[in-house]
């Protein structure tokens, strides 16, 4: 082995060494699986194979040495299958074009060394590229397997030619050039490394700016989005622009009544309606707690309606703990420049609002009216059971002397008594056997939930008879252990005709008692349970 032989071979993997530290970084940065891009990355490495070939080392006649076995490694290695198969196919033409006793076996190399490159990049970055400490081992390993595999190579060639060239050349080969391969792939996976470190930095910035923009409940755009929009909308000077503003109705009612899960609920599935409703260019955002917008640009008045007939026709196919769900919707369309994207915000949430004032007081009865039907249908017993206790209550005011509108009230905290029981389990309500203790604390929660449902609806005076009717005259009821006069006079009269019914009436847990028998019962729990006042009052006047 000459020293010439060693400059040359030095002298070439450096030249490959200076054409990589370019390609390399460049072709990491810009790999991406396109067939496009993947073609192209080959090309850019066969211009590199070209160049080190025509700088090639001539070993005899027409035998010839290079650095292309690295090149075409590396290019396996980290760019993988097409860049490789497009690297493999011009280096090859060149070597057939070169010539030579060799061209044969030198096409082969080429070929093999392609091969062992591809596998490694299917088998070591694909599936396991976290071992980072084990990286040179790996490389040098590979590095010697793909020269011992290219020296097997040259037993293509007449025996004596090959024995003779791999003479000349073996201390370079396995010795040189693993080690460079090594180095060469230590810098592959630098530029690699430092390229996914800024990329998933990158993306984490974005990830985190997204999240700034994004409501965390329903997963849509938020006001500080919106705004951004609008100003932009602003500087765009695009006409038409339409907003609709939509607010959901009894939101408050919800939370307060069935608590805020059921709320958020009822959020989410408007959002998802709002959002599979819309063009990808249009803007749903979360404008505040129960506000939504829709910025539409290049959208006008007509569209827009039809757009909000078919929301209000998918909202009214929502449910929320078998409660309808509804909002109210305003929008404006901005059809000149001489009106600013904010007028036609304003004037959307004033037609909203406007709206919202307008069929409010409508609405609330409605909820009410869906609340006791699906209370009734999920225990079928309540219906009956409350008719009557108005009824019961009803003939108790009389005889203590009600005025009409006392009267009608104690009418309708008769009929909404057990309206709380909406939130309480279909099996607990339906339970034929006796009541866990579990179980019938849930039971206790009903008159709470019953009050927070009709103060929702404004109806306040009710909601104070139905939050107490369970409460004791001995102070041992519940929810607050009131005791005698601290008990309003309307709960204590639903008290004695909601017991009275409950002993008289067929239940699947317990026979019914006869009326002389409930009255009895009411006796002998006055003064403890009942107000004696309202029993005497009862059984003296009163026939179930």
């Amino acid at each position: 082995m000459s020293n010439s032989l060693i400059v040359g071979i030095t002298f070439n993997i450096s030249l490959l060494f200076l054409l990589l530290s370019i390609y390399a970084r460049l072709a990491i940065e810009k790999y991406n699986k396109r067939l496009g891009s993947q073609i192209l990355l080959g090309i850019g490495a066969s211009i590199g194979g070209i160049i080190i070939m025509a700088n090639t080392l001539v070993v005899l006649d027409g035998v010839v040495l290079d650095s292309r076995s690295i090149l075409i490694s590396a290019t396996g290695a980290f760019l993988g299958t097409i860049p490789t198969v497009v690297v493999v196919f011009v280096t090859s033409i060149f070597r057939i074009i070169q010539g030579g006793v060799g061209a044969i076996s030198g096409v082969a190399s080429i070929m093999m060394t392609g091969f062992l490159g591809v596998m490694f990049f299917n088998y070591r970055i694909k599936i396991n590229d976290q071992k980072k400490s084990r990286r040179w081992i790996e490389l040098y390993l590979l590095g010697l397997i793909v020269h011992v595999v290219m020296l097997l190579c040259f037993f293509i060639m007449p025996f004596d030619i090959a024995i003779n060239s791999i003479e000349h050349i073996l201390i370079p080969v396995l010795v040189i050039c693993p080690i460079s391969f090594t180095l060469l792939g230590l810098t592959a996976f630098s530029y690699r490394d430092d390229f996914f470190n800024k990329r998933q930095l990158i993306e984490s910035e974005n990830r985190f700016k997204n999240l700034s923009y994004k409501d965390h409940l329903t997963g849509i755009w938020n006001r500080r989005y919106f705004e951004k929009k609008i100003t932009k909308l602003c500087n765009e000077k695009i006409i038409p622009v339409s907003i609709i503003v939509a607010d959901v109705n009894g939101l408050k009612f919800i939370n307060d009544s069935f608590g805020h899960e059921f709320g958020d609920e009822a959020l989410i599935k408007i959002a998802n309606v709002l959002t599979n409703e819309i063009s990808d260019s249009d803007i749903v955002s979360r404008y505040g707690g129960d506000e939504f917008t829709i910025l539409l640009p290049n959208t006008n008045s007509r569209q827009c309606e039809n757009l909000i007939k078919r929301v209000r026709a998918e909202i009214e196919k929502e449910l929320v703990n078998n409660i309808k769900i509804s909002v109210s919707i305003g929008f404006d369309t901005k059809i000149d420049s001489k009106t600013t994207i904010r007028d036609t915000l304003k004037v959307a949430e004033d037609n909203m609002y406007r709206e919202k004032l307008i069929e409010g007081p409508s609405r609330r009865g409605t909820t009410i009216d869906t609340i006791i039907t699906t209370l009734y249908e999920t225990d079928p017993y309540s219906e009956e059971h409350s008719i009557r206790v108005s009824d019961l209550a009803v003939k108790i005011g009389q005889s203590l002397g009600f005025t009409s509108h006392k009267i009608t009230n104690l009418r309708t905290a008769g009929l909404l008594h057990d309206i709380g029981k909406i939130t309480v389990a279909r099996d607990i309500l339906n339970k034929k056997g006796k009541l866990t203790n579990l179980e019938f604390t849930e039971i206790k929660k009903h008159p709470e939930t019953g009050s927070r449902i009709l103060k929702s609806a404004r109806i306040n005076d009710i909601s104070n008879y139905i939050l107490k009717h369970h409460e004791r005259w001995d102070g041992k009821g519940y929810p607050f252990g009131l005791q005698g006069e601290e008990i309003p006079l309307e709960s204590r009269i639903i008290a004695v005709a909601d017991a009275f019914d409950a002993m008289t009436s067929e239940r699947k847990y317990r026979d019914k008692i006869s009326e002389d028998q409930a009255k009895l019962e009411l006796i002998n729990n006055a003064g403890t349970q009942f107000d004696p006042e309202i029993v005497k009052v009862f059984v003296s006047n009163i026939n179930g």
